[in-house]
């Protein structure tokens, strides 16, 4: 067990209190450690505090320019994707009515409309709350 030099003054606080409460000396010494512990690491943890704050505003910030490129590529592919989404169904509703006639592909390209509304709806799932 470690020694614990204990100031004059100190020490008859300790005996004073001691005296006045009825209980040993090593309780009211364990109790008066404990409380000086809990201060000390109070003290620091306001010192760390703002280091904290700081580490977590970069953090934020780093995550939201990365976010941010994200959503740009994201965008831009959503873009093209649809983008080549149109000019294929341009070809091939053209190829369609070239080889086997206009009224064929209107109603191919009706079915396929139809068909893949029902698969996007079947698949469907709903859009998760946002939770703060």
């Amino acid at each position: 067990m470690k020694r614990i030099e204990i100031q004059e003054s100190h020490w008859e606080f300790i005996q004073g209190q001691a005296q006045e409460t009825g209980r040993p000396v090593n309780t009211i010494v364990d109790e008066l450690l404990s409380q000086s512990i809990h201060i000390a690491q109070n003290q620091r943890g306001k010192g760390e505090a703002p280091a904290l704050s700081a580490i977590r505003q970069v953090m934020r910030e780093e995550l939201g320019s990365q976010l941010n490129q994200h959503t740009d590529t994201l965008a831009s592919l959503l873009f093209r994707a649809c983008r080549d989404n149109g000019i294929v169904r341009r070809l091939i509703y053209a190829s369609l009515a070239r080889g086997f006639g206009v009224d064929f592909a209107m109603k191919a390209y009706r079915d396929a409309q139809a068909k893949a509304g029902k698969e996007l709806a079947q698949n469907a799932q709903p859009l998760p709350e946002n939770e703060e």
